[in-house]
């Protein structure tokens, strides 16, 4: 499984990396980021992925293959978010744990 670990300390798994960068779209009213992969002719071996939003680059990654590559990218933009804004990363906790009580508590009558 692939996983990381934030500035803070956190460890996290690909799935709350890119439920993290999908919040943070969301909180800022983004449009969904783009990911571009590319094999650079002298390292054929090596495939790298940039993420872009708008004109702007949050990460990179790279990889054996393309695969790996962009999630090694999403990855490193949960890790650039989460070092230039923690408090957006502690909203983003919050969020998770009302929606998790939320969804436990909708059985209840």
């Amino acid at each position: 499984m692939a996983e990381a670990v934030l500035a803070n300390g956190t460890n996290i798994t690909l799935l709350q990396a890119r439920e993290f960068l999908e919040f943070y779209h969301h909180f800022h009213n983004l449009q969904k980021p783009t990911i571009m992969t590319f094999t650079l002719p002298h390292l054929q071996d090596v495939t790298s992925a940039v993420m872009m939003v708008g004109s702007q680059r949050l990460a990179n990654g790279k990889g054996k293959n393309k695969q790996i590559a962009i999630r090694n990218c999403q990855l490193k933009a949960a890790i650039n978010l989460e070092l230039y804004d923690p408090e957006l990363w502690k909203a983003f906790i919050a969020f998770e744990r009302e929606t998790k009580t939320r969804s436990n508590n909708s059985g209840e009558y």
